[in-house]
């Protein structure tokens, strides 16, 4: 008895989404070889950790990365380089020198010996990734948003992707940009992981802000800034904005913060009832505003 051996699936690949296959002279004959683990026909050699090149002519060269997904190796095309350029690189350490001459002398990597990195996530369905500090992919109800034009008011719980959704769509923005939080050491990540991109536009004048800092390029308010402690032990003495909803309901609503959660699973309204997006989408009766969306 005989059993024909298993034919391996293709190998995925998704794109870097600043990328345009179109554009890339030799690009699908470079998909062709990924996808049957061919690194010998599509001139593969290592680079840096997890960072290999692939030879598209005699000046041009693609990067890509190669990611454990589920059970599968996935590759991630992150840049095409034009005519040798690796110094314009944004995925390659400064201190990373290629000598193609060098380069050529290695053995070519063999898929099967590649001790791949896990991926946490990637969507397949549109085949594209982003990267702030590592590498982002939406799933289908974020990639509507981050398609979405501006103005666009994003709801979430802590964890949703709210950030990272944000600091991608401020990279599709020109002009002066403000990036506004409550929070400085939100505001300070935010900058860090933006920064850290390396996609900041010449087009852009970008300022990362908590609420205090942008009021004192106003004018330094006078007095201080009211804690919840001194709201709380305020606001039983005011027994008409008492009824309205419990403290920390209140005190959030009050500094601007949207659907603010004290606890429960979804966003409050006055009285400090936990409701549901469909709920919160019933008390506007004709539905949400445009741009308002949960993620």
């Amino acid at each position: 008895m005989f059993f024909a051996r298993r034919k391996p699936a293709a190998m995925k690949i998704c794109l870097y989404h600043t990328l345009n296959p179109d554009t890339i002279p030799g690009y699908k004959k470079f998909a062709q070889a990924i996808a049957t683990d061919n690194f010998v026909q599509a001139d593969v050699r290592k680079i840096d950790t997890n960072l290999y090149r692939a030879r598209l002519s005699i000046r041009d060269r693609l990067l890509f990365s190669l990611y454990r997904y589920h059970g599968e190796t996935i590759c991630l095309v992150l840049e095409y380089i034009r005519n040798h350029a690796y110094n314009t690189s944004r995925f390659l350490r400064r201190n990373v020198v290629i000598d193609e001459g060098r380069l050529q002398q290695q053995p070519v990597p063999d898929p099967v010996d590649i001790a791949t990195e896990a991926l946490t996530y990637i969507n397949p369905s549109h085949g594209r990734f982003h990267r702030l500090d590592k590498m982002l992919s939406f799933d289908d109800d974020q990639q509507a948003l981050y398609e979405h034009p501006l103005p666009l008011v994003i709801v979430g719980s802590a964890g949703s992707g709210k950030t990272a959704l944000v600091l991608e769509k401020m990279k599709q923005a020109a002009g002066d940009i403000l990036y506004l939080s409550l929070s400085s050491f939100l505001v300070e990540k935010a900058r860090t992981l933006y920064n850290a991109s390396g996609e900041g536009s010449e087009v852009q004048n970008i300022d990362f802000l908590s609420l205090t800092e942008f009021l004192e390029t106003l004018r330094i308010p006078e007095g201080r800034e009211v804690t919840f402690s001194a709201f709380s032990d305020w606001l039983p003495r005011n027994r008409a904005i008492a009824a309205l909803g419990a403290a920390h309901t209140l005190y959030e609503e009050f500094r601007g913060v949207i659907g603010a959660v004290a606890s429960g699973n979804g966003p409050l309204v006055p009285g400090g009832v936990s409701v549901t997006w469909d709920t919160a989408v019933a008390l506007w009766h004709g539905g949400p505003p445009d741009g308002l969306c949960p993620v």
